[in-house]
């Protein structure tokens, strides 16, 4: 599964989420190909002030802070997580 932004070209009848012409990122395999099918659940709409390039690292930056949090410091619904100098793709994905 590789992640990787992109232009909406054209949707399924029950596709509600998306349209033509709506630029997204998500995963699904051969993202990088030129024409990809992704499925619905697996994208999302990229913010409009985020360059492609940006939102291709945003799911990796996503896991990875979701992996350190979960899986290293098994952190429990109800904590609390301190991260000092948040300014990186990872702290600031963090805090949201």
């Amino acid at each position: 599964m590789e992640w990787s932004p992109g232009q909406v070209e054209a949707v399924g009848r029950n596709v509600t989420q998306f349209k033509p012409g709506d630029e997204v990122f998500g995963a699904c395999r051969g993202a990088f190909a030129e024409y990809v099918c992704a499925s619905e659940d697996k994208l999302a709409l990229k913010a409009g002030n985020t360059s492609f390039e940006d939102a291709a690292g945003v799911p990796v930056a996503a896991i990875s802070a979701l992996q350190g949090l979960r899986d290293k410091g098994r952190i429990q619904p109800g904590q609390k997580v301190l991260a000092d100098g948040a300014s990186g793709r990872k702290s600031c994905t963090r805090h949201r």
